[in-house]
């Protein structure tokens, strides 16, 4: 299969795959997760639902997940320095937190129509991948944070 040629003849793959294993390791030995790119993706998806448990049905809104985030991993005694503090990495459990679970589902339901819109009208899925790229890209760009004194 071309996933097992890849795994022993792409070095990049093979790298990927045995630092995930190690940092695998590390989370479950409750070791050092500074230096571990998953091992940080673990504690941020813990600190991003212990924060979305507090206002599970609307989040908190996307001004102010960066607060929420760093209340949460002191809350969770994270041992992850500040700079190693990152967000999820999982877009799911982003609009979780920003929107809830209200508008997750929403979210979710528009995708599915539009997917089954695409569908019945024939268009290529890639077309509806490239159309939601986009859209997930751009929409932090178009709500700005910070103060008013622009």
């Amino acid at each position: 299969s071309v996933g097992m040629v890849a795994i022993v003849f792409v070095p990049s793959v093979k790298n990927r795959i045995v630092n995930t294993i190690e940092d695998l390791r590390a989370v479950t030995h409750k070791e050092d997760l500074n230096d571990k790119s998953f091992g940080q993706r673990w504690e941020a998806w813990g600190a991003i639902i212990h924060a979305g448990k507090k206002t599970p049905l609307f989040g908190v809104g996307q001004c102010n997940i960066e607060n929420a985030m760093q209340k949460s991993f002191d809350e969770l005694k994270s041992d992850l320095d500040a700079e190693n503090r990152i967000t999820p990495h999982n877009q799911y459990l982003q609009w979780f937190i920003e929107i809830g679970l209200i508008g997750l589902v929403l979210w979710i339901v528009a995708i599915s129509i539009t997917i089954l819109t695409a569908r019945k009208w024939e268009i290529p899925i890639f077309v509806f991948a490239i159309a939601f790229a986009i859209v997930s890209i751009s929409r932090p760009v178009l709500i700005m944070c910070g103060s008013s004194d622009m």
